[in-house]
């Protein structure tokens, strides 16, 4: 029952947690559905707006590579137990139902989430017709980047704190 109830949350979660939604979390196993995805998610979604802005100048590449790295540095830990969780939950469940809708869920909702999100930050871009504003735009994200927008202790500090509690628990061992 705990398996079921962990899945179901952990699907309706994922395109809160891709958009970087603070969540209210009843108990543990919705926090380690959550965090099975969160920062990976944001990750996947910066990667391709920083790849997006990057098409737009040179000095928009190097920009958003070294805020990108800064983020990717503040997160190693969390990106790593992202891995493990989603480990962990892969072996939880055994029922072929189960096992399936995890999967799908993985290969599946998680991208398509992902991209979605990518797409609402784009958009404003795309839509934006002159090249020194798309240029701008760009340089928003980049700094909102920078200045820690984006970081999981400021979109959901529960799932970031959840997240410090296994990692020190394995580094405690």
């Amino acid at each position: 029952m705990k398996k079921a109830a962990l899945l179901t949350f952990t699907l309706s979660a994922i395109s809160s947690v891709a958009s970087a939604q603070l969540l209210s979390y009843d108990n543990e196993q919705q926090l380690m559905g959550a965090a099975a995805f969160s920062p990976t998610s944001t990750y996947q979604i910066l990667q391709k707006l920083i790849a997006k802005c990057g098409s737009y100048s040179p000095a928009l590449s190097n920009a958003g590579g070294e805020t990108l790295q800064q983020w990717e540095q503040r997160h190693h830990a969390y990106l790593d137990e992202n891995t493990k969780i989603r480990m962990q939950l892969e072996k939880m469940y055994t029922h072929p139902d189960a096992k399936k809708a995890y999967h799908d869920m993985v290969e599946k909702t998680m991208p398509e989430a992902v991209q979605k999100q990518y797409e609402a930050f784009a958009s404003p871009i795309d839509l934006t017709p002159k090249q020194p504003l798309k240029e701008q735009m760009c340089q928003s994200y980049i700094r909102a980047i920078g200045e820690k927008k984006f970081d999981l202790k400021n979109n959901d500090p529960e799932v970031a704190a959840y997240l410090d509690k296994r990692i020190h628990s394995a580094t405690a061992k």
